[in-house]
Order: C-alpha cells, then sequence, then structure tokens
C-alpha cells in the first residue's frame, strides 16, 4: 500500500512550550502549535488545561487557565518559544482568579 502525504506542502508552523508550577510545586508544561507569524507576549493565546491530573482541580471543577506572563525563543527549538504562564480558575460567575498554586 502507497502512502500520500496529506499535508500541504510550505505549511509554517511555531512550537510553543507553555510551563507552569502544578498543584505540587513541580513544573508542568504542554505544546501548542500555532501559526508562524511573529509573536509577542500579547498574541499568545490563553490556554486551558484538566487540573484534576495536576492537583490543580477536581472532577467538578477541573478547568485551570494558562495565562501568558513571560515570553522567550525556546533555544533548543530555533522555531518555538517557552511560554512561562501563571494559572487561574473561573469563580461561579465566570470570572478568573489565581489558582492557589499560582507563583
Amino acid at each position: 500500500m502507497e502512502y500520500k502525504n496529506s499535508l500541504p506542502t510550505g505549511i509554517k508552523v511555531r512550537i510553543a512550550e507553555y510551563i507552569w508550577f502544578d498543584g505540587s510545586g513541580d513544573l508542568r508544561s504542554k505544546i501548542r502549535v500555532l501559526e508562524d507569524k511573529a509573536y509577542s507576549l500579547e498574541n499568545i493565546p490563553i490556554w486551558n488545561f484538566d487540573g484534576s491530573s495536576t492537583r490543580q482541580g477536581n472532577a467538578e471543577n477541573s478547568e485551570v487557565i494558562l495565562r501568558p506572563i513571560q515570553l522567550y525563543t525556546n533555544p533548543f527549538h530555533t522555531d518555538g518559544y517557552l511560554v512561562l504562564c501563571e494559572t487561574y480558575i473561573r469563580d461561579d460567575n465566570g470570572s478568573l482568579s489565581p489558582h492557589q498554586s499560582n507563583k
């Protein structure tokens, strides 16, 4: 069976590695693929994750928001960024407040 490349050629992307402290004080990260363009802290997207696996949420309310606070060119992957983040949770009104593990 022959496989064909199904991705269009010439697409360029940037890798953004979001980094934060979890509920135990350990570093965590996750990677997001972004469109290739010039990024600054102001246009790096806010992201989220399930905090129940990082001791930052429970089964009923586990969404944790990653808010970028610092942006660096990744020295290990020149096509990407290291994105240092604060963590936030939503209250019952939908407002964001810092997570207790936020450092």
